[in-house]
């Protein structure tokens, strides 16, 4: 059901950008959460060992750490929580298109 669900959200990104951005952010989290739940589910880690995507979190995490550091603690989390989800995104796309090509 999951990859199901998957292959339509990922067939109807580009049509949920046009429409909007409520769509494409739920889009982009729920791939994102799907990617991460396979992952652990199927002890598949290959992804997180390429430099570039240990960057973006290492990058993530700094910018989580520098908010927790800030005055406005809620705003600043706000701002910079999220942003780890479209590291996700992209590695659950590397995916669809390793299998595409």
């Amino acid at each position: 059901m999951i990859h199901s669900l998957n292959k339509y959200l990922i067939i109807l990104f580009p049509i949920f950008l046009v429409i909007g951005p409520a769509l494409s952010d739920i889009a982009v989290s729920v791939l994102s959460i799907s990617y991460i739940y396979i992952c652990f589910r199927e002890k598949y880690y290959d992804d997180f060992q390429i430099w570039i995507v240990k960057l973006l979190i290492i990058f993530w995490l700094y910018c989580i750490s520098r908010s927790i550091l800030s005055e406005d603690l809620l705003l600043s989390l706000e701002s910079s929580l999220f942003y780890g989800r479209f590291i996700f995104f992209c590695t659950r796309y590397k995916i669809l298109f390793n299998k595409i090509y």
